[in-house]
C-alpha cells in the first residue's frame, strides 16, 4: 500500500483502508464516522472507498484481521459479494484464512443476512 498522506481529499478514504489492514477498529470507526459526515449511511461510506477495487472488507480479511473483519460485517452489514480488481470475493479471502472457525461464523452471518433479505 501506498505511503500514508498527511492530508487533502485522499487522505481519510486512504487511513480508513489502512486501518481496516491494521485491526485498529477504534481508530477504523472514527475515520468511518468522519467519512459519513453526519449522514447517516456509514455503510455506504465505508463501501465506497476502494483501491484497486479492494475495500476495507477485502483488505481486513486478506490481512487476517478479524477485528474489524467481524465489526464490518456483523455490524455494518457490507456487502461480501463484492469483487476486486482481481476479482477476488470475500469470502474467497476468507477460505484462506488462519482461524477457519471464524470462516464458518461468517457464512451463518452471511446466509442468515441473506435469507432475511429475501
Amino acid at each position: 500500500m501506498a505511503p500514508p498522506l498527511t492530508g487533502g481529499p485522499q487522505a481519510p478514504p486512504r487511513r480508513l483502508l489502512q486501518a481496516a489492514a491494521g485491526d485498529d477498529l477504534d481508530l477504523f470507526k472514527r475515520i468511518a464516522s468522519a467519512l459519513d459526515a453526519g449522514k447517516g449511511r456509514l455503510r455506504e461510506s465505508v463501501e465506497a472507498v476502494r483501491d484497486r477495487g479492494a475495500g476495507a472488507l477485502h483488505l481486513a480479511t486478506g490481512r487476517g484481521r478479524m477485528k474489524v473483519c467481524a465489526y464490518l460485517v456483523e455490524e455494518l452489514h457490507v456487502d461480501v459479494n463484492t469483487v476486486d480488481e482481481s476479482g477476488c470475493l470475500f469470502v474467497s479471502l476468507l477460505a484462506e484464512m488462519e482461524n477457519p472457525s471464524y470462516f464458518v461464523e461468517c457464512l451463518a452471518v452471511i446466509t442468515d443476512l441473506e435469507s432475511r433479505l429475501r
